[in-house]
């Protein structure tokens, strides 16, 4: 059962909270990419795309909920190599498995100047994408990004559910 490899090394207690996790960032990418590439009209651009993925993740309530319905809606298909992420969290429950390994240490300082790294290849995307419409002054540095994506999918969101829009 592939289900117990998994849960053998976070342990029964941490499962579920890093399938939410994996989710909520399956979402936020998802979400990321259609931000910073579907136009430049009035886009602040983040300088780290994968940081703006992780801190969506963790900031938008919009993206956890998005998240939590796909888990709680994802059907069962015959041809799918895994079951359902609801079918696994529960099935994580009784095996009651205390984690093989944990550490309080990201995952990032496995390599070097990740940061750096992210932070080059996005600009090299950028680049790539946009060429010379880019603007200078439209990458920003990832927290201002994530604030602005917040604030504008938000008060869009409020404005439409209140009829202002």
């Amino acid at each position: 059962m592939p289900i117990v490899t998994h849960v053998g090394v976070i342990g029964s207690a941490a499962y579920p909270k890093a399938c939410r996790r994996f989710m909520a960032l399956v979402v936020a990418h998802e979400m990321a990419l259609t931000y910073a590439f579907q136009t430049l009209q009035g886009r602040i651009l983040p300088a780290d795309l994968s940081s703006f993925v992780a801190e969506l993740a963790e900031r938008s309530p919009r993206v956890k909920k998005r998240a939590r319905k796909m888990i709680e809606k994802q059907k069962s298909d015959w041809m799918a190599s895994h079951p359902p992420m609801r079918e696994r969290i529960a099935a994580a429950r009784p095996l009651n498995l205390p984690g093989a390994f944990t550490s309080p240490i990201p995952g990032t300082v496995l390599l070097s100047s990740f940061e750096k790294q992210s932070a080059a290849l996005t600009g090299a995307l950028y680049r790539h994408i946009y060429g010379s419409a880019l603007p200078l002054d439209a990458i920003r540095p990832t927290h201002e990004a994530v604030d602005f994506y917040l604030d504008f999918t938000e008060s869009n969101r409020r404005g439409l559910l209140s009829g202002k829009y």
